[in-house]
């Protein structure tokens, strides 16, 4: 049969094979794995721009205080800057609700898509497989399974020790678009004269 004699066909439905391995492992580490490491280290860089953030307002307040100690105490500025802070995280909270749960459920409905893809392509490959019997599975397979191993192993390294070490939020950068940001709101919705 020309099917089972030929060479090109074998080494194209073992790197076939192997594609549809890594590919599926990809998916599942990406899903299973990647998704919290990235959660995590992104809660770790905005833990480090409010702990920034907070320092130098915790400075600038002090330096207010010592200027004007006569005209605004401490606990009136903190309660001040609280109640200010406390009012945005409201005020975004609610302004946000929707867009988080769009987000939500457009990550969801993607999680789902890809399983599905990954289940069809799964049984698309076990059909090969038993179309093409008389190459040796077995060996595909093993060479497949290895290649997934070392990829996985590679993957998780760089996670671990490269990536999830690494800082990118830079706080000063932050802090200096926040507050542009702040300067550019307070001028367009300036009411006061």
């Amino acid at each position: 049969m020309f099917l089972c004699n030929n060479h090109l066909i074998y080494k194209g439905l073992s790197v076939f094979i192997q594609v549809i391995f890594v590919f599926s492992f990809l998916v599942l580490f990406y899903f299973l794995y990647v998704i919290d490491v990235e959660k995590k280290d992104f809660q770790e860089q905005i833990e480090l721009l409010v702990d920034s953030l907070m320092l130098d307002i915790k400075n600038q307040i002090s330096n207010i205080i010592t200027i004007n100690q006569e005209q605004i105490s401490k606990d009136d500025l903190k309660l001040l800057v609280y109640g200010i802070i406390d009012t945005l995280e409201e005020k975004i909270t609610m302004d946000t609700k929707d867009m988080i749960q769009n987000v939500n459920n457009n990550n969801i409905a993607i999680k789902n898509n890809m399983f599905k893809i990954l289940i069809g392509i799964m049984v698309f490959c076990v059909m090969l497989l038993l179309i093409f019997q008389c190459y040796p599975v077995y060996t595909i397979l093993k060479e497949s399974i290895i290649t997934v191993f070392f990829i996985a192993l590679v993957e998780l390294v760089f996670l671990t020790f490269i990536s999830g070490k690494y800082i990118s939020a830079d706080p000063n950068k932050i802090k200096n678009l926040l507050g542009t940001s702040i300067q550019e709101w307070i001028k367009q919705n300036k009411k006061i004269k």
